[in-house]
């Protein structure tokens, strides 16, 4: 199933590894580099513009997105669950 991440972007629910708070990572060092890094590498996706802050992280097998849309409105869009990779469900 697809899911709606921001803007114009939408990805395929089985690619999603992770869906973070924003606002909970931005005091750890350790994902400041890992947002640096995939910044580096060209493999974030930044859909905030500047009139939008930055909600969530998505965390994806290929790319980061950072979305203006919270990780409650993504759980909420994605319905009652989300099937990872690894059969962890979100409820």
């Amino acid at each position: 199933m697809l899911l709606h991440i921001g803007e114009e972007a939408v990805i395929q629910q089985k690619e999603i590894v992770a869906i973070l708070d924003y606002r909970a990572l931005e005091s750890s060092e350790l994902m400041s580099a890992f947002l640096r890094q995939h910044k580096e590498k060209k493999s974030m996706v930044n859909l905030c513009h500047t009139n939008h802050h930055p909600k969530s992280v998505i965390i994806t097998k290929e790319h980061v997105y950072i979305s203006p849309l919270s990780s409650i409105t993504l759980k909420k869009r994605a319905g009652e669950r989300i099937d990872f990779a690894h059969s962890w469900y979100v409820k």
